[in-house]
């Protein structure tokens, strides 16, 4: 029985339809021959461990991202062909090499770094422990400066002093006056300081202490009175500066009137402090 006009049109109209979806489904296939899966792998050339946050650089600009734990990279919809590609991490030898991926196929490559230490420049670091750091740092760098006379910590372990007078010996201009025990010094500085040092032994009395000029002690930065030098134990000292002359301490330890008479400043080590 033929078919009527209505039944021959309604036929055509499916036939376009499935038509139109078959092109459709065929479009995306199309598109997934054309393109390629790109599966990169990671590893340590010296030891084989993957290595993870590794950059994958794709044609010199495309970062395409970075290694997961296990060391690998995975990425899809990439045009197939010939590439040029790039993996890189710090302290590492860059690795370029050229891919050719496959339409449609699932691309693996393996790429090993060699570890290339990095040459820095030099670094001088300074440590002080303690509430002392930010003394020794000035004490330090006043040495540098050499305005003063300095005594530092392996010098007074070298010198094995018996008690701080011992220390002051080794200041040019310096004068002692000790009892018989040492138990008790004055120091001062003379008024044109010789090439040596005198110790004045014996006798609390004498021309130091009657026309001297007695020297002004701080210990850790604060002023000390009490002109007893062996008051302090040399081991317990960690450094000791010396300034002949008022004028060439630090401002801060120069205002007082007796300045003139020269300057000791003492800093404790750095252990006794909590």
């Amino acid at each position: 029985m033929p078919l009527s006009t209505s039944e021959w049109t309604m036929g055509q109209a499916r036939l376009i339809s499935v038509a139109i979806l078959l092109a459709g489904l065929a479009a995306p296939l199309a598109g997934q021959e054309r393109s390629s899966t790109l599966l990169v792998r990671v590893r340590v050339a010296e030891t084989g461990a993957a290595l993870q946050d590794a950059e994958v650089v794709l044609d010199e600009g495309t970062l395409l991202g970075v290694t997961s734990e296990d060391g690998t990279l995975r990425i899809s919809g990439l045009a197939a062909g010939k590439h040029r590609m790039r993996v890189r991490f710090l302290g590492f030898r860059t690795a370029d090499q050229e891919v050719s991926l496959e339409a449609g196929a699932l691309n693996e490559q393996t790429v090993e770094l060699r570890t290339e230490p990095i040459q820095l420049d030099s670094l001088k670091v300074v440590g002080y422990l303690g509430t002392l750091s930010r003394h020794m740092e000035e004490f330090y760098d006043r040495k540098e400066r050499g305005h003063g006379y300095f005594i530092t910590r392996a010098q007074i372990e070298r010198a094995k002093p018996h008690v701080l007078s011992d220390l002051l010996r080794m200041v040019p201009g310096m004068r002692l006056d000790c009892g018989i025990f040492r138990d008790d010094c004055l120091a001062g500085m003379r008024s044109a300081p010789p090439s040596g040092v005198t110790i004045r032994e014996g006798g609390l009395v004498g021309p130091l202490r009657d026309e001297g000029c007695p020297i002004q002690y701080y210990v850790d930065g604060h002023y000390e009175p009490h002109s007893n030098v062996n008051d302090l134990r040399p081991n317990d000292i960690e450094a000791v500066e010396v300034y002949v002359h008022g004028a060439q301490a630090p401002a801060q330890y120069s205002l007082r009137k007796n300045a003139r008479c020269g300057v000791v400043l003492v800093w404790m080590r750095q252990s006794l402090r909590k």
